[in-house]
């Protein structure tokens, strides 16, 4: 080979493989679609994103809920409402009657199926640590999730709320807590201690992750989104149960209590079960 062959000889085979690995990487080089080669169809495309989202926020000048995307309008019930805008951001207030059993919140209704696996986050306050419970979680009867705090989170004289299903974070000053507690609840409700005390008009995260009927994790978070108590849910809850998130508050005397609901999110990390 003369030295002008030699010269050029590695530059081309390398020029050449770069050329059949692109070729190939595009579907070249395999037996014609019908041949006895068998190359058979095509592949199929790439499936579409599985991840679905949505928000959910106060509405501007309004005593109002909006929505977008997967979580839609809150459904509010309050017998008073106002907007705060301080430095923790824009909050809707809803309290309940100065009266024993009255109930404020928001519920944003039958929002997912259990093995969408949701993952929900939402950030709040309770005015109030006496004469109150207190609910923020998923609710459900099984086949739909409630549609209002009214016929929703009506707590009862056993600290049970009226849908069957519930997992979340509870607080009931007449159980005598003094901590939130988580609640699992799978027809009897169980209170599990976070250890992690409730204060009046203080934001908190609470983040939501369904990882399986049988498994979902609950963070409590401040408001500097610090991890202040977390645990993993293993009631025994059905994945086609369909759920609604719940926020609400009842009074306990004759009083009102409020509630501040800031900011949702909710994704669903599963859209085709």
């Amino acid at each position: 080979m003369s030295p002008l062959a030699r010269r050029f000889a590695v530059p081309l085979l390398v020029a050449f493989l770069a050329c059949a690995w692109t070729y190939q990487a595009l579907g070249g080089f395999g037996p014609a679609q019908g041949s006895r080669g068998g190359g058979g169809p095509p592949a199929a495309p790439p499936s579409l994103p599985r991840h679905q989202h949505g928000y959910s926020a106060p509405q501007a000048a309004t005593n109002a809920v909006y929505g977008y995307g997967l979580l839609g309008a809150g459904t509010v019930t309050q017998s008073s409402a106002t907007r705060i805008t301080d430095d923790k951001g824009t909050g809707q207030v809803g309290r309940t009657a100065a009266s024993s059993g009255g109930v404020a919140g928001v519920v944003w209704s039958s929002m997912a199926r259990l093995d969408t696996l949701p993952h929900v986050l939402i950030r709040f306050a309770i005015e109030q640590t006496t004469s109150v419970r207190a609910f923020v979680g998923l609710a459900s009867n099984g086949t739909s999730g409630p549609s209002s705090v009214a016929s929703s989170a009506v707590f009862n004289t056993t600290d049970e709320l009226v849908p069957t299903r519930n997992v979340g974070l509870y607080f009931s000053a007449a159980l005598e807590h003094t901590n939130w507690h988580w609640i699992e609840d799978a027809g009897t409700a169980a209170f599990v201690d976070t250890g992690v005390a409730p204060a009046a008009n203080k934001v908190y995260f609470l983040e939501i992750q369904v990882l399986s009927a049988t498994s979902i994790v609950l963070t409590l978070r401040d408001e500097d989104f610090v991890s202040l108590a977390t645990r993993t849910v293993t009631a025994s809850l059905a994945s086609t149960d369909v759920f609604s998130l719940v926020l609400g508050v009842e009074a306990t005397s004759a009083s009102a209590r409020g509630v501040v609901f800031y900011g949702a999110s909710l994704s669903l990390e599963n859209t085709r079960p």
